[in-house]
Formats: C-alpha cells, structure tokens, sequence
C-alpha cells in the first residue's frame, strides 16, 4: 500500500530553501530549525503513514511552483504506471492556484519544449501565473487578459470529473484543496462540484502554528517577523507547521467518517 503524492510545493518533502541560511541569519537572528530537524516532518507523510499507507520520497511527484496541467499529467502517469497498484495504493492530489499556466520559454530553446508523456517529473515548459516573468507580454497578458474566475472554475471541474473516475474505479484517493481556502468553491454561481469537499483545511493552520510557536518563544527578540516565514521552507512549513497542520488534515478525516 503505498502512497502517490503529487501537487505543487505544499505537497513536497520538507527542506530549506535556498534563502533559508540568509534569512535565519538577517531576519530571524538563528532561531530558525534546520535541514537536520524538519527533513521528513512533511504533513503529506504524516498523513499517509497515519492512514497506513508506505511513504517514500520517489512516488513523491510533488513540484514547487507547478501548473494544475502538471498535477493532472502527472496522475495520468501514475494511472498508467505499473507499479501503481489499483487496488491498494492510494494517490493524494494536492491542487495549486489556478491562475498558473505552462508557456514556451525561448531561453529553454524550441528543441526542449516537446512534450513526452514520460517524461513526468519536471514541466515541458515554463510556468507563469502566480509571479512574475519579466517577459512583460506574459505579465500583462496575466495581468489584463486571463479569466481568473473561469480558470478556477475550469480547475475545479477538472477536479471534480478526475474524481468522479476515481471513484468509479475504486481507486483510492484523498483530495487536498488547501490552496482553495475557506468556501471559494461556493463562489461559482449556480455550479456546485460533486466530489470535492469545501471544508478541507486550509494552510494558514500550519503557517499561523509555526509563526505563534516562534513569537511566543522569542517573545522580545530582536525578530523581523514580518519576512515570511513559509518562503524558507520547501513546503512552507517548519516541523511545527507540518505537525498542525497534518492533525488538521487527519482530524478533518476522522469528523467525515
């Protein structure tokens, strides 16, 4: 029984980040855990141990900054990989902002945009959408152009319709929308998707519970809380957050069965 996770950064192993030394340093005055104690303390194990299911970082296909194109070619890879078991191993899909879209970026030169359905675990093309690119015809395009409200929409029915397949084929599943926060869902007038739950937890449990467990024990401190704390951790939580955070998210299992 093993577990598939694939979704954006939320759902990656737990690290630091490239800017994690820099700053704990500049802004956090030292205080901040290491690579030595939040490695392995990502809520996604947490929960899939919990739920008795074997976790390693290989059927981990999370990836930071990722399109909802991605996630969903990367479950169609996973349905289509023997080593999926159908009967007992289960896939976790954590979505992402649907704002994000994959584009052709001339730096990564034409030869290296082809698409193959293989090749899953790093993006085609460049994704854009939630930062911007300093390409400004993508950034205005993003800006003034996209549809924001229907591509949530377009998400959320993808979701919803993956789900239902999922369902059909008893193929196990946990559906994590953190990123869709609070009742967003219910935003779409008239359209009320079948199998998507609307109370999942958000990740402000995990960021508020990593914030308030160092303010109350650097209370005085000449801390700059005001650089965020969740940029320096790969899946935006401390050790502390993924605990909160994996108890929410297996509290909100046990109240639904």
């Amino acid at each position: 029984m093993k577990a598939w996770i694939v979704g954006d950064s939320f759902g990656t192993p737990c690290l630091t980040t490239d800017i994690w030394t820099e700053g704990n340093t500049d802004y956090y005055n030292g205080i901040l855990p290491d690579d030595s104690v939040v490695q392995g303390t990502e809520w996604v194990k947490q929960v899939a141990v919990h739920l008795g299911y074997e976790y390693n970082t290989l059927f981990n296909l999370s990836h930071p900054g990722c399109s909802n194109d991605y996630i969903l070619h990367n479950v169609d890879w996973i349905l289509n990989n023997e080593s999926f078991d159908k009967e007992k191993d289960m896939i976790m899909l954590i979505p992402t902002n649907s704002s994000r879209f994959m584009y052709r970026s001339e730096q990564r030169g034409v030869g290296k945009n082809i698409f193959k359905f293989v090749d899953n675990k790093t993006p085609h093309l460049s994704t854009a959408g939630s930062h911007e690119t300093g390409d400004h015809v993508l950034d205005e395009f993003t800006a003034l152009y996209i549809d924001h409200e229907f591509e949530y929409y377009k998400s959320v029915s993808a979701y919803d319709k993956l789900l239902a397949f999922l369902t059909l084929y008893d193929i196990d599943y946990m559906f994590c929308p953190g990123f869709w926060i609070g009742n967003e869902v219910t935003k779409i007038a008239g359209y009320q998707p079948q199998f998507i739950d609307i109370e999942f937890p958000d990740y402000g449990i995990g960021m508020n519970a990593d914030i308030e467990h160092f303010q109350k024990r650097h209370e005085g401190d000449n801390i700059y809380w005001d650089q965020p704390l969740s940029d320096l951790y790969s899946n935006h939580f401390t050790d502390v957050g993924n605990d909160a955070y994996a108890s929410a998210v297996l509290d909100y299992i046990e109240s639904k069965r």
